[in-house]
């Protein structure tokens, strides 16, 4: 019971402002989403419809498509059982950390590893990577 109402004493200091109400109105939405993915979706998320690529909004489809004629409004709403899925599953974490694990790397190389970046003349160099020249 203690926990219960911790709970909603923490809710009722978030809903308090306006910015907390709204994010938690956010979150209630995107759960309400997941949860329900299959019945709200108006139509199979990867159904390609090429005649209809970049459709405005309409009855048919509440957001639009995209470039494949895909309706965004059902990939939205099963995006958010995916976002949600690895919520619980503690994965976005590890998820985020594998996509960025090369960035380091990838900096590096578009930087050719120069030591005077920003010289507008410059000198070649031989890369630290590369063995030099006998």
């Amino acid at each position: 019971m203690t926990a219960l109402r911790g709970a909603l004493g923490l809710l009722r200091r978030v809903c308090s402002t306006l910015t907390g109400a709204t994010g938690f109105a956010v979150v209630a939405i995107v759960l309400v989403a997941a949860v329900f993915a299959p019945w709200i979706a108006t139509t199979d998320p990867d159904k390609l419809d090429v005649m209809n690529r970049f459709a405005a909004p309409s009855a048919a489809h509440w957001l639009g498509t995209d470039h494949l004629g895909r309706d965004l409004y059902s990939r939205l709403v099963h995006g958010s059982t995916v976002a949600i899925n690895a919520l619980i599953q503690q994965k976005g974490a590890v998820t985020g950390l594998l996509t960025t694990d090369g960035f380091e790397d990838t900096l590096e190389i578009g930087r050719h590893k120069r030591s005077r970046l920003y010289e507008l003349l410059l000198q070649p160099e031989t890369p630290a990577f590369l063995a030099p020249r006998r």
